[in-house]
């Protein structure tokens, strides 16, 4: 049983004309720098995540699905999972759904709700220091290029890491999840976009497929899906 059988669910309704955003804000879809990329990736295979969890006990997990055509999912703070309807044209099979909220739950586990706040307050610090070296026209159209944005697309590699393992860890086959973001290559309208590396918040779904892919990180995912599915036998 995947873990969105578990879960609450909610369903928001947008405005007149709206697209649900008038309730909840939401994210873009996008590519990610490669030497960053597997930098990043290596570095939170390192992490040791064991006795570091006692953040989400407790936590009334919900899922909140918004009645929009927008192709969207995020993680809000307190364990809401944010969903778009418009997903579900594409992404039908629970595999493919659960595959898609993963990324999601990975954020709730490595708290990127409260890394991204500190962060922030870290980028503004910089900015401000910056305004005494250069005109702050310049520091404000520059400085998310080289501060928020990267770290933004950190935060996504480290989120679809841990959904990889969360995904195996439930009985899902953790193979259907490249699968799954190399669909959601097409669905991306900014996906020719030469400099789409370094001016968006997500890695591309091509990107996001290619590093769940690497030998090393499905190897472990498999291990953890025979395992469950092993004991589900026995």
């Amino acid at each position: 049983m995947g873990p969105i059988h578990l879960l609450h669910s909610y369903v928001v309704k947008p405005g007149p004309g709206g697209d649900g955003e008038e309730a909840l804000s939401g994210l873009r879809w996008s590519n990610d720098d490669q030497i960053l990329d597997d930098k990043w990736f290596q570095e939170s295979k390192k992490k040791d995540t064991k006795g570091d969890s006692a953040h989400l006990e407790g936590i009334n997990w919900k899922v909140i699905v918004v009645k929009s055509h927008m192709i969207n999912a995020f993680c809000l703070s307190g364990g809401n999972i944010v969903y778009y309807y418009g997903l579900l044209a594409y992404f039908k099979s629970d595999a493919e759904v659960a595959t898609i909220m993963a990324p999601e739950f990975g954020h709730a586990v490595a708290r990127h709700t409260i890394e991204g706040i500190t962060k922030g307050l870290g980028f503004v610090i910089i900015q401000l220091v910056l305004y005494h070296f250069s005109m702050p026209d310049f520091v404000n159209k520059m400085s998310p290029y080289f501060m928020p944005l990267p770290h933004s697309r950190k935060m996504e590699i480290e989120a679809d890491y841990i959904g990889l393992l969360l995904l195996a860890s439930v009985g899902y086959d953790p193979q259907m999840a490249p699968k799954v973001f190399e669909k959601l290559v097409k669905l991306e309208p900014s996906k020719h976009m030469i400099l789409n590396d370094y001016l968006t918040t997500h890695p591309s779904g091509e990107k996001r497929a290619r590093l769940l892919s690497q030998a090393n990180v499905m190897e472990e995912a498999l291990r953890i899906y025979r395992e469950v599915q092993y004991w589900s036998l026995h």
